[in-house]
């Protein structure tokens, strides 16, 4: 089954669908966490998160801006991004990467 993760968090904020799941103790994001695919702005900022997995995203085609500051991810997938079109600003600071992939963008 799918956690619903948002619309319950849903709010419009300067004409953009904004979802904000900070500070969650989400620890993977994975497909199982279902997020409406008009999200404009996704802030998963200080959960601790450690990996988000291929596919996590692929059901934002409207994502315009992705702050995911202030967890423990090491590492990202190649294609995590891929889908993402719409995608203007990423956060990543203060995350312990060590590389960007090739092709992530």
């Amino acid at each position: 089954s799918r956690v619903a993760t948002c619309p319950v968090s849903l709010y419009s904020k300067n004409s953009r669908v904004v979802c904000n799941v900070a500070f969650r103790s989400i620890a993977t994001l994975n497909s199982t966490v279902y997020f409406d695919p008009s999200i404009q702005v996704l802030y998963l900022d200080h959960n601790g998160m450690t990996s988000i997995q291929p596919g996590a995203l692929d059901n934002l085609p409207n994502l315009i801006i992705l702050d995911i500051p202030r967890n423990n991810i090491r590492s990202l997938h190649p294609d995590l991004f891929g889908k993402l079109t719409s995608l203007t600003r990423l956060d990543l600071a203060t995350n312990p990467l060590a590389t960007i992939p090739d092709g992530l963008f």
